[in-house]
């Protein structure tokens, strides 16, 4: 006894095509593609940001927004320059 193949786009491991168009052209773009890959492209920048400190400066003025409105706020350089000064100061997240 011969097993046949099942016609192609047919059998368990089929994948829907795309409606033929009848016009030659190419699949056109959906929306909802581009917005996935930009929520995941924004979501990877977030978490290597954070993993990396580089998000410091944007909780500090959230932080201070919330928790302190009438008091004056750093400027990013001058926020940069205190967290490093305090990191020098106390290098627990270095080796040596």
């Amino acid at each position: 006894m011969t097993r046949s193949r099942p016609a192609s786009g047919t059998g368990r491991f089929a994948i829907a095509a795309e409606p033929a168009r009848g016009d030659g052209s190419a699949p056109t773009h959906r929306p909802e593609d581009g917005d996935v890959v930009q929520r995941a492209w924004r979501g990877t920048v977030a978490v290597v940001r954070g993993l990396a400190g580089l998000d410091r400066y944007d909780r500090y003025v959230n932080h201070q927004l919330r928790a302190h409105p009438d008091e004056p706020m750093l400027t990013e350089a001058e926020f940069w320059r205190c967290a490093w000064e305090a990191e020098g100061l106390n290098p627990a997240a270095r080796c040596c």
